[in-house]
């Protein structure tokens, strides 16, 4: 497991949820710091995955084997299916119905599509452990599509008109970007970020950009302890 040092605090507008120090690659960020939450805990109600151990057992290499759900959306089309655990699938129909609601308010409509990166592979981390993408109890999500506006409906007060046209919303494009258009997409991926923190019965992992090399995904996972890290900003998100 990597070194990690806790440092939590606020500055301005933008929190900072937790700041690891990993390696070499560690960088001092002061102009924007994120929040740390205590990753000694698991948080929310007992989760079929929490006895599951992490590490990889001696003798010949073998994935864990566990039920999968193919999942392709609740409140939000996925763009593709994605196999999970079952226990995991649950979480995904609360998440897309947050995403749902948080680009209506935005927006005035829901995305169309959300694009993810995968759920179950054989992940392994440093310290010969399973990662949980090992256990289909993770999701990389890194875009949004938009259709154009639909008749009848109307952009939010305030919203720029080509919004009313279809887009597509990066994290790596968007998270933190400032422009009149661009800010709307921020306000919607810093939205998704802060609510995403601060559930802790949905997902105990959310990584996302500032942390690593998650600059163009959320990382959601329901792990045994609860780690929190994303450069997200309260300003940008109003």
């Amino acid at each position: 497991m990597h070194t990690f040092e806790m440092v939590s605090r606020v500055l301005g507008g933008t929190l900072l949820v937790s700041s690891l120090v990993v390696g070499s690659h560690a960088r001092a960020e002061p102009a924007m710091l994120g929040p740390l939450v205590n990753p000694s805990q698991a948080t929310g109600p007992a989760y079929p995955l929490d006895a599951v151990s992490r590490d990889i057992p001696e003798g010949p290499f073998r994935c864990p084997k566990f039920e999968t759900k193919r999942y392709l959306g609740t409140n939000v089309r996925y763009s593709s299916p994605i196999f999970v655990h079952t226990a995991f699938a649950d979480k995904l129909v609360i998440f897309d119905a947050l995403v749902r609601k948080i680009a209506i308010d935005v927006y005035g409509r829901a995305p169309s599509e959300l694009h993810h990166l995968g759920g179950t592979h054989c992940e392994v981390t440093e310290g010969r452990h399973f990662g949980e993408h090992a256990f289909g109890n993770a999701i990389d999500v890194d875009r949004f599509t938009f259709a154009p506006l639909a008749a009848g409906d109307r952009l939010p007060d305030g919203a720029p008109s080509p919004l009313a046209k279809g887009f597509t919303v990066a994290l790596s494009w968007h998270f933190f970007s400032k422009s009149d258009v661009g800010k709307y997409h921020s306000r919607f991926l810093n939205r998704l970020a802060l609510a995403l923190m601060a559930d802790k019965t949905l997902f105990r992992t959310v990584l996302g950009p500032g942390y690593g090399d998650h600059w163009n995904h959320f990382h959601l996972d329901v792990a045994p302890a609860r780690f929190v890290s994303v450069l997200v900003s309260k300003d940008a998100a109003r």
